[in-house]
């Protein structure tokens, strides 16, 4: 998700169910909150299954890979989300960048 598209989806998701600005703000809210609580869940059903990798060499070279992963969430979020507006805009992308980031720890299940 680049800096021209983060917040996008979550922004215009709401702003099309939505009619007036306290439930735009509501919805947008709502949805960085779900993804930050489903972050939350995935990290260590993702760590249980590094851990469960009976390879030790790729079990070390997973979660080095999940390591960066992770830091990297953290200063492309902050990166992109800083340059938003603040308000709707910022919160929408914070969400935007987490579900990307779900979705990229999920490989880690495959």
């Amino acid at each position: 998700v680049g800096v021209t598209t983060a917040g996008a989806a979550t922004l215009e998701k709401c702003q099309s169910q939505e009619k007036n600005t306290s439930g735009i703000q509501s919805c947008i809210e709502a949805e960085r909150d779900r993804s930050a609580n489903r972050l939350r869940e995935l990290g260590p059903v993702v760590l249980d299954a590094i851990h469960k990798e009976t390879d030790r060499v790729r079990q070390r070279a997973l979660l080095r890979e999940y390591r960066g992963a992770q830091a990297h969430h953290v200063r492309e979020r902050m990166a992109a989300c800083r340059q938003q507006a603040e308000g709707n805009e910022r919160t929408a992308c914070e969400a935007d960048m987490d579900y990307a980031h779900i979705d990229r720890l999920t490989r880690f299940l495959q």
